[in-house]
């Protein structure tokens, strides 16, 4: 999907409050580099759990539950 009609969407569902994403963090997803894992897997033998969908799916899920998971750097009160 074109990115220009992606981020409409984001837009319009988050005025909507259809999703909590507002459409800044959709252009910096857009903007992050895509990693090669070659050197991973040979030099480690390491081999991913998830597949990328997988793990979107897992996110997409999670905000629907209202999953939350504790985020010590942002939590109020003071830092210890």
């Amino acid at each position: 999907m074109p990115a220009k009609i992606l981020r409409a969407l984001t837009s319009l569902t988050w005025r909507l409050r259809l999703q909590p994403t507002p459409p800044g963090w959709l252009d910096m997803a857009l903007g992050v580099p895509i990693l090669d894992t070659a050197r991973a897997r040979r030099e480690l033998g390491w081999a991913p759990q998830r597949s990328a969908a997988e793990a979107l799916l897992d996110v997409v899920e999670g905000y629907g539950e209202g999953a939350k998971a504790p985020t010590p750097p942002l939590a109020k009160g003071p830092k210890t």
